[in-house]
């Protein structure tokens, strides 16, 4: 019997593979290893290898191509973008506690699912940026802590 299995395998796994062949099939597998010059580039698959705080982003990506071998992976250029854009537009501290318990009951209720957590996880980043900005803007539910307290902000984005 002859059989031709064609597959990719990331570079660092190749020998767990061979070792994990040969322990199971023997002498009677021939496994051999192309250089990656002679693959069309396009045809090369991507492993994105992002850190567990950039992770949950390739979520946002997915509805994209993920980019090609050897080019540019821009989920760690989304995620600091997306964080900063959105505590900077909604910047509440209030808001962002009360998305913040959304996001922990959420997590608890329905974390149990990939998706849904790796959303929840930026959900909950975009709710730590809303209360950052909240607290240099001085934003509670709007101007309360104004209105109540006569609190100031150091920085405001409004017309006084």
């Amino acid at each position: 019997m002859v059989g031709v299995i064609h597959g990719w395998i990331p570079s660092d796994d190749f020998g767990a593979l061979l070792q994990n062949v040969k322990k199971e099939f023997g002498a009677s597998v021939a496994i051999e290893k192309l250089d990656q010059s002679e693959v069309e580039i396009k045809r090369v698959p991507t492993k994105l290898t992002n850190n567990k705080f950039f992770k949950p982003f390739e979520l946002l990506l997915k509805m994209f191509d993920p980019p090609t071998y050897g080019n540019f992976d821009p989920t760690v250029l989304v995620a600091i973008s997306f964080i900063l854009f959105y505590g900077f537009i909604l910047g509440d501290f209030g808001y962002g506690l009360f998305i913040l318990g959304v996001v922990m009951w959420a997590k608890k209720k329905f974390g149990h699912n990939e998706m849904v957590n790796d959303a929840l996880t930026i959900a909950s980043y975009m709710a730590y940026s809303s209360i950052f900005f909240g607290i240099i803007f001085m934003e509670g539910f709007g101007n309360f802590p104004e209105k109540l307290f006569g609190i100031h902000a150091p920085f405001h984005r409004g017309v006084r």
